[in-house]
């Protein structure tokens, strides 16, 4: 069965929903974000499962042009992607070539969105977590933030292990930053300075690779989830 493509916004952005399931009997459900550039190609986010009938849709959309691994977590699905469509462009953080020797990385993620995203999206890196190595999009027609793991926004969970796993973490209940993803920072004074880098944008919808997609209050709500970061 086909995951469905969901409009979320009017101008270029749409989502796909995945249920990950993990060893042990624990699920952590992934998402994938596509935006649709000014040239009409499109820009896929945390790739998920494509299967023919989803290709469809995209196809439909525009040429697919940009494959975005955004961390060196968010890249399971992405060589089917580069062989469904060859011609994209797979953009990555450093070190998920020496991870994934198998993946063609075009060109490395550097916390500066290049011309060919068409001046519609701006990225930031987020320093101090090499282990992570993850990079946030602002995508400045609809004000909308996506992010992968550097916060979740999920309210429930699909079953009870799931629930006790995210309750360890801290991840659970709305809006927030998971201690495993605190403990992969070393360098909190350049992690926090990208964070409130982060916080100086105006986005105004979250959309998380885990969890619900945040349309009212976004900003507050990530905001506080970080705000160890404002004080640093």
């Amino acid at each position: 069965m086909s995951s469905e493509l969901k409009q979320i916004a009017r101008q270029d952005l749409w989502i796909v929903d995945h249920p990950q399931r993990m060893p042990g009997g624990w699920r952590m459900d992934t998402r994938m974000s596509v935006l649709r550039l000014p040239d009409g190609a499109l820009w896929l986010h945390s790739v998920v499962p494509i299967d023919d009938a989803l290709a469809a849709q995209l196809d439909a959309l525009g040429p697919v042009r940009h494959l975005v691994a955004p961390n060196l977590l968010h890249h399971l699905y992405l060589g089917p992607a580069q062989q469904r469509w060859p011609e994209a462009h797979t953009w990555a953080p450093p070190g998920l070539s020496d991870k994934r020797p198998e993946l063609r990385i075009d060109h490395q993620l550097a916390g500066r969105a290049p011309p060919s995203w068409g001046g519609v999206i701006e990225e930031i890196a987020i320093d101090g977590a090499p282990g992570l190595a993850e990079s946030i999009f602002f995508h400045r027609p609809t004000a909308t933030l996506i992010v992968a793991d550097l916060v979740f926004a999920l309210r429930t969970a699909p079953n009870l292990r799931t629930a006790l796993i995210l309750w360890m973490v801290g991840a659970l209940g709305g809006v927030r930053q998971s201690r495993l993803l605190r403990a992969m920072i070393r360098d909190r004074a350049a992690a926090a300075a990208s964070i409130r880098a982060l916080l100086a944008l105006p986005f105004e919808r979250l959309v998380p690779a885990h969890g619900e997609v945040i349309e009212a209050d976004a900003h507050a709500q990530v905001s506080g989830a970080l705000a160890w970061a404002r004080t640093r």
